[in-house]
């Protein structure tokens, strides 16, 4: 009972046996005396231990003063009789209670039904005894939770003390049947709350925290609602700030509340300490924080805790890191199978017609939606109240949610929903806080898969794939390419300073590499701390949650320059992982896989061709390796159509995406289709051949997989040579390219003269001519020697940038060359170079930067 007697009710007395003074040596007349003289009630805990047994001097005592007490208790005789006696002093003070007809709460532990005693142990056969007279009962799980019953059935004996009424503020009604999938965490949260802490003054605080929309105010409006009857008050405030917090606790005195007569004063102050006070002398409470989403208020928040006792305040947050007073709880999304319930439930058909259209196929539909939505209540709720309203299908809410309908992502009914926010918009105030760094990360990965993406993606050490810059010259390389494609991005696209790492007396202390990967780190784990991703530290690996994701990719102004990003970085990514393939490279590409089919996906139904192609024909590479040709096959065929696209029919790089296809129809035995893509790839490799005077590196593998198949086909041996040598020269004129430059670019100076001097290098060295050149043989180390060293690296965008790197190759020297024109642009106030419509040519512009260059005859 320790927790009750140090809770400040100066009106009350709580008296212990252990601290009663006996009179002669005889405890059980003092006992006796105190119940009958002066006291209200009895708190009688039954535990495992029942005490000290009575004397038989004491027994003998009892039987003379209160003749009929064997009568009036006939079960206890045997006990009483008994030599010794087998009851306790502390199993006689309830029945001195009942005896004089003193109120008497009776409690045990709630672990009791769980671990009984056995039948014919005391405090067992002490405890069914009791039950036989219907006295009030009740279980406890630790000494805060026993204070608040405690508090809560005696309040009518000190009403100047306690209010008998329970003060409940809570701003949304219970969701009833429709509250699912919570009820692990709702115990969870229970457990935490009231277990034991040894002072009962203590504020027991806790936070749960996660991502926004996951449903933490919900399950806080839920639990209270669900445990009211164990507190002495209810309480609920808004703390998304300082301000805010101050204000909700000044109004907590008004009228329909505490009704505090403060409520009557016009300085805010003056209410706010009138609460507190309320809430110090009256223990037993509940108090919510909602929303406490910035750091500011979180700070506030942790400094009232100081200054509050006798309660439990629970506050709700999207930041996971806290200090050591509040224990932090992570709400998760909810299962897909409790999402389905719900969304069933929600838009049940209702009189009257409300509710969503029926179909037969219902359930499945529903299991289809919550997994689009992941599980998140917001996003459920929102589709729930909007098919409702609109009486539509779930079929038709997911068919308009994937093509990212922007009416369904913004619909929003404060009345009909009960959430202050839609889903499109319930993040923006997190990404206020964050900086230019992590909106920018954050921007990247909302083009990859909602999958976890590993951290060796990301140019992070990653001891799962053995990817350590420290320790590897190559992986540091990679590392800080991938930093400073990140680290431009954002100092681009918010004109900031780019983060890095530095010593603290502003000199870098660190590699780049190191550098790069503290600042990702750093604005990695911002990220988690704002819980907008989940961080696996033992996986090594991040995930964006699939709705933030849409809603990022829908609300960005420029969702082709990121998605050109997340595509470099995921080829970075694909060049590090290694050869598909190679059966040793196959644990780094597999966490691949999701986002390099996602990422190309999207740059295909945004005409991005490179890297597309290359990514589409590396991730069939390995799906072929792993003989799953079914997956493989669409994307040889989607590689393919967007190189001949870029490059037109006769490109040697469509001859490479020839002989992937046809090699996979060949070795899944479909000879006939794979022939005539074998003819064509031999042609245009002759061609080009024919063309530049060189061989292509890919064409003598690629004829050797022709000999196979006709082999397999049947042809004679001595016929095969004579079969490739009639496929290779095949007539067929080649598509020239100048004409697509001059397209492009226009057809002024200098670009066909920097064409023209790599030409000669490209022939001296062997190498195909540089427009016929694979997006795997970049020309940076020739436009390099030609153009200057490079300057700095920065993300290419549509249209003009992809285009000027489809024909001169994925070389940094074709960013150089923009970049330097951007700050040209900047200085005169004009646009950024790579958003220059494809109407104005920047061939002028080229020829204005770098000057005249030599016209050289093409060969």
């Amino acid at each position: 009972m320790a927790a009750v007697t140090r809770h400040p009710l100066p009106q009350v007395k709580v008296q212990e046996q252990a601290d009663l003074v006996q009179g002669g040596g005889k405890l059980l007349q003092t006992l006796d005396s105190y119940i009958h003289d002066h006291c209200n009630a009895v708190i009688h805990l039954v535990g495992r231990e029942g005490g000290q047994p009575l004397k038989p001097d004491e027994v003998r005592w009892l039987l003379d003063t209160y003749g009929d007490f064997a009568e009036r208790f006939p079960w206890l005789a045997p006990a009483l009789h008994a030599s010794p006696p087998t009851l306790t002093y502390t199993q006689m003070e309830a029945w001195l209670a009942l005896y004089h007809r003193k109120r008497c709460h009776l409690y045990q532990p709630s672990t009791w039904d769980q671990n009984p005693l056995p039948a014919g142990h005391l405090q067992q056969r002490h405890w069914e005894w009791l039950k036989k007279l219907g006295e009030h009962r009740g279980t406890f799980d630790d000494g805060q939770h026993l204070c608040r019953r405690v508090l809560r059935d005696l309040h009518n004996l000190w009403p100047g003390e306690i209010p008998q009424h329970c003060p409940l503020s809570l701003p949304y009604a219970s969701l009833g049947t429709l509250f699912k999938g919570r009820k692990a965490f709702l115990q969870q949260l229970h457990t935490s709350l009231t277990k034991a802490t040894g002072k009962a003054t203590a504020v027991v605080g806790k936070t749960v925290h996660g991502l926004g929309g996951v449903g933490k105010t919900r399950l806080a409006v839920e639990y209270a609602w669900q445990h009211r009857d164990e507190y002495s008050a209810v309480l609920f405030v808004t703390a998304d700030s300082p301000t805010n917090l101050q204000r909700n606790l000044a109004e907590l005195s008004g009228p329909l509340v505490l009704n505090l007569p403060e409520r009557e004063s016009p300085e805010e102050a003056v209410q706010m300490a009138a609460a507190l006070r309320w809430l110090n002398t009256h223990p037993g409470w509940l108090l919510i924080l909602d929303n406490v989403d910035t750091e500011e208020a979180a700070s506030y928040a942790e400094d009232l805790l100081t200054r509050l006792q006798g309660g439990q305040v629970l506050i709700t947050s999207r930041l996971a890191r806290w200090g050591d007073q509040v224990e932090p709880l992570e709400l998760d999304v909810l299962e897909e199978d409790a999402a389905a319930a719900l969304l069933l439930e929600r838009t049940a058909p209702q009189n009257g017609g409300r509710g969503r259209k029926p179909l037969p196929d219902d359930d499945q539909h529903a299991v289809a939606l919550a997994r689009e939505l992941d599980g998140l209540a917001l996003a459920l709720e929102q589709a729930g109240a909007y098919i409702a309203a609109q009486r539509i299908s779930l079929a038709d809410y997911l068919r308009r949610w994937q093509a990212h309908d922007q009416q369904v992502q913004t619909w929003y009914r404060a009345r009909e929903m009960k959430y202050p926010r839609s889903v499109a918009v319930t993040w923006q105030t997190t990404l206020e806080q964050l900086g230019p760094g992590e909106v920018a990360l954050l921007n990247i990965l909302a083009w990859f898969a909602p999958e976890p993406i590993p951290l060796f993606a990301l140019g992070l050490p990653c001891t799962a794939v053995h990817f350590d810059p420290e320790e590897n010259l190559q992986d540091a390389k990679v590392a800080e390419k991938i930093a400073a494609l990140w680290r431009e991005a954002a100092a681009r696209l918010w004109n900031a300073e780019p983060p890095a790492g530095s010593a603290g007396n502003g000199e870098r202390a660190d590699s780049p590499a190191q550098a790069g990967q503290a600042a990702l780190r750093e604005a990695l784990a911002t990220l988690a701390d704002y819980c907008m991703i989940r961080w696996e530290v033992a996986a090594d690996t991040v995930t964006v949650h699939r709705v933030v994701q849409e809603i990022l990719r829908s609300r960005q102004p420029q969702p082709t320059c990121w998605l050109s990003l997340a595509l470099r970085l995921v080829g970075e990514a694909q060049q590090l992982a290694g050869h598909p393939q190679d059966v040793r490279t196959w644990p780094r590409w597999e966490p691949l896989r999701a986002h390099i089919a996602f990422a190309a996906t999207a740059a295909g139904q945004s005409d991005i061709a490179a890297p597309t192609a290359t990514l589409l024909n590396n991730l069939a590479q390995l799906l072929h390796a792993k003989a799953l040709f079914t997956e493989a096959e669409p994307l040889c065929r989607r590689a393919l159509a967007i190189e001949e696209a870029a490059y037109g029919p006769d490109h040697p790089t469509v001859a490479t995406g020839l002989n992937n296809l046809a090699e996979l129809l060949r070795v899944t035995h479909r000879l006939t289709e794979a022939e005539p893509l074998f003819r064509r790839m031999a042609a245009i490799y002759y061609r080009s051949q024919q063309t530049t005077g060189h061989a292509h590196p890919h064409m003598q593998p690629s004829l050797e997989n022709y000999r196979h198949l006709l082999h397999a086909s049947g042809v004679p041996p001595d016929d095969i040579e004579q079969r490739l040598q009639t496929a290779m020269q095949t007539p067929g004129p080649l598509e020239p390219i100048t004409p697509e430059i001059e397209r492009l670019l226009g057809p002024t100076q200098p670009v066909p003269a920097v064409l023209a001097a790599l030409d000669e290098p490209y022939r001296r060295e062997h190498k195909p001519a540089v427009w016929f050149l694979p997006l795997t043989e970049p020309i940076a180390p020739h436009l390099e020697a030609l153009l200057g060293p490079s300057q700095i690296g920065l993300p290419l965008d549509q249209p003009v940038a992809s285009h000027l790197e489809k024909l001169l190759g994925p070389a940094p020297s074709t960013q150089d060359v923009l970049n330097a024109l951007d700050r040209q642009y900047r200085e005169q106030g004009k646009p950024p170079v790579w958003f220059l419509p494809l109407g104005e040519p920047i061939s002028p512009h080229l020829h204005e930067l770098l000057g005249p260059i030599k016209e050289t005859k093409q060969a």
